[in-house]
């Protein structure tokens, strides 16, 4: 219960909330973003400042390294592909209506 606490809020809900309340909308964006980003590499630390010394787990910076190359490289070949995608669309002919013109890529 104690690990909830440390963990970043929904970027959704913060911003529902500041709109519904006339608030700054652009204000809640930035600052749920920024906690959202700070909260990926505090709540690990914060975690193993509780968790560690109270039930002695045991924690190796060999896993944290782990799980950010695994979603570093998942990111990347996300990137590859749009940007694959992205020139094949951008070398097609097409109309002002969006309809591609027969004879397909030039």
């Amino acid at each position: 219960m104690l690990f909830l606490c440390v963990l970043p809020t929904t970027v959704q809900s913060s911003i529902t909330f500041t709109s519904m309340a006339r608030g700054n909308v652009s204000a809640a964006v930035c600052s749920a973003s920024a906690s959202t980003m700070l909260g990926v590499f505090v709540s690990p630390v914060v975690a193993n400042l509780i968790v560690v010394p109270r039930y002695g787990v045991t924690s190796s910076l060999d896993s944290i390294g782990r799980i950010l190359l695994q979603l570093m490289v998942s990111h990347q070949i996300q990137l590859m592909a749009c940007a694959l995608i992205a020139q094949r669309y951008a070398r097609r002919k097409v109309t002002a209506t969006g309809v591609p013109v027969k004879g397909g890529v030039r």
